[in-house]
């Protein structure tokens, strides 16, 4: 979510909803709190905190370069694991 525009917290939390996560995973508030601040500290996220106008200053996150490069090894490794899938099933396919 991170990857496609800077959020904070509580927006990541309410896109969570909004995508009905929940559906395939336990997934709290605190949980999503305490992740954010975890990827901040690992370096895969940045932040910057962002003056509140009627409300308190919040801390809005986004995709670090490291981030976006472990992303993408990511995206590499699922499409590699989902092609040897695709290969093993038609092996049994042919026989």
């Amino acid at each position: 979510m991170v990857s496609e525009k800077p959020q904070s917290a509580y927006d990541i939390q309410k896109d969570v909803e909004y995508h009905h996560f929940s559906r395939w995973t336990k997934i709290s508030v605190l949980s999503i709190y305490r992740k954010v601040i975890q990827l901040n500290e690992q370096g895969y996220l940045k932040s910057s905190i962002v003056k509140g106008h009627k409300f308190a200053d919040k801390a809005i996150y986004e995709i670090s370069d490291k981030g976006r490069c472990y992303f993408e090894q990511q995206k590499l490794l699922y499409r590699s694991l989902l092609e040897w899938l695709d290969d093993f099933e038609n092996q049994f396919k042919g026989s």
